[in-house]
């Protein structure tokens, strides 16, 4: 058998000069470069942080809350609106004005205004209508809460969504009198209608009935 031929060597390259380093080998990745992409970022919106109050003085509070791009847009307009009685913009300023424009409206739905109304002389068609002097002596007499009647003998107490309740239903000939009119929040106005008219009854008036608290 013929004596094989030693394989061809690579063409060399220039020779460095004696007596120096040999210049490095480039490293061979064993494997490509991976490509990491971006993931982009959640995009429902995050539940919003409830408002954190910190105390820093006896009068001074720190308030801390999470607001809309919206209300800020808003809160401008409103500075704008306000530039006369409120000069430099202050935010407290500008918010405890549209405070005091909620109050009053809150004010004569409950019939508290201090401007005393002359008694209409002809009764209103509308038999749930509660008159005002009749709204403001209930409103101080239950003291702004509701009066259910709890399991434990305690009132309810609530302050928020409060309704001005027949206590004799007005399907039942009930009238608009300070001994007939009571304050319940809501959710106790229902349930009291409910126990006296039936909840098929009251399911006409209501909306989501069938996802209401009923404890």
């Amino acid at each position: 058998m013929p004596p094989r031929s030693p394989a061809p060597s690579a063409p060399a390259g220039p020779s460095a000069p004696s007596g120096s380093p040999a210049p490095p080998v480039p490293f061979a990745s064993a494997a490509p470069l991976v490509a990491f992409a971006l993931v982009p970022a959640e995009t429902k919106t995050p539940p919003r942080p409830i408002e954190v109050v910190k105390p820093l003085t006896a009068d001074l509070r720190r308030l801390n809350v999470t607001v809309t791009a919206d209300f800020i847009a808003e809160l401008e307009q409103v500075r704008v609106a306000l530039s006369h009685q409120c000069p430099d913009g202050n935010f407290e300023q500008v918010v405890r004005e549209a405070f005091k424009l909620v109050l009053e409206r809150d004010r004569k739905r409950k019939a508290l205004t201090d401007r005393s109304r002359a008694p209409s002389e002809t009764p209103s068609d509308n038999a749930r209508y509660v008159p005002a002097a009749v709204k403001r002596t209930v409103w101080e007499r239950d003291q702004g809460r509701c009066t259910w009647p709890m399991g434990d003998g305690a009132m309810c107490g609530a302050t928020h969504r409060l309704e001005f309740d027949h206590d004799l239903e007005v399907a039942l000939g009930g009238k608009p009198t300070v001994g007939n009119v009571r304050l319940l929040c809501k959710r106790h106005n229902l349930m009291k209608a409910e126990q006296h008219l039936g909840r098929t009854f009251m399911a006409k008036f209501t909306k989501d009935y069938s996802k209401r608290d009923t404890s």
